[in-house]
């Protein structure tokens, strides 16, 4: 699915997202949003300074591209 949806693939540093969100992704690794929707809700949320906030960024980002079925809740 990544390959299909050029955003998945678009470094982080160059999407429009808060600096809490760009330095939680730096912290973890995550070099673009689909290394971080690899992982399902619970385990994202169990990651350095992923948070709901983290979460409810990560599901605006992707509303806006209609990916938000990419999101695995368990």
């Amino acid at each position: 699915m990544n390959g299909k949806h050029s955003i998945l693939n678009t470094p982080i540093e160059i999407i429009a997202t808060s600096n809490e969100f760009q330095e939680m992704c730096k912290i973890n690794g995550f070099n673009n949003l689909g290394k971080i929707i690899e992982f399902n809700v619970n385990d994202m949320l169990k990651k350095p300074e992923f948070n709901h906030r983290m979460l409810k960024e990560l599901y605006q980002i992707l509303e806006v591209h209609n990916l938000t079925k990419c999101i695995k809740e368990s």
